[in-house]
């Protein structure tokens, strides 16, 4: 199953950088958009599996943009990309809804490693999630 990862940021080096870094990681489809906007236009025609955004952005932007994947995916993790290293960013970033956040600059391989156990919860979510269902599924048939 191919995991599509939708990167948002206004810096054209962030974008490539994350892009080719996410190369790495099998089975991985990345987009990229350069603001919210665009980012909103992309969720609605793509299935995402991840969300990567810059917290730069104004904060009415960032927020139609977490509405309209959680809209879509209540469960979609979300990875914010920050300047800032404090532990009220970190509060920040929590309080806006976001799985994890990352500092810029990053090390590729702390993206990477980032990224890769944000999907796996994710997937390993929607495995449980159907597991459940079906053992719900059987019980209620033997009933």
């Amino acid at each position: 199953m191919i995991s599509q990862v939708l990167v948002v940021d206004a810096q054209e080096s962030i974008l490539d950088l994350c892009a080719h870094t996410l190369t790495k990681l099998p089975e991985t489809e990345v987009f990229s958009a350069k603001n919210p906007k665009d980012a909103v236009q992309r969720l609605q025609k793509e299935d995402v599996d991840l969300l990567v955004i810059d917290t730069q952005f104004p904060a009415e932007q960032t927020r139609e943009l977490f509405r309209v994947a959680r809209q879509k995916d209540p469960n979609i993790p979300i990875l914010l990309l920050t300047d800032t290293v404090s532990v009220k960013a970190a509060i920040d970033c929590m309080k806006l809804g976001s799985a994890d956040y990352i500092t810029k600059p990053f090390f590729p391989d702390d993206f990477l490693s980032t990224v890769r156990h944000l999907l796996e919860a994710k997937r390993l979510r929607e495995e449980y999630k159907s597991l459940q269902w079906q053992m719900v599924r059987s019980h209620s048939l033997d009933g």
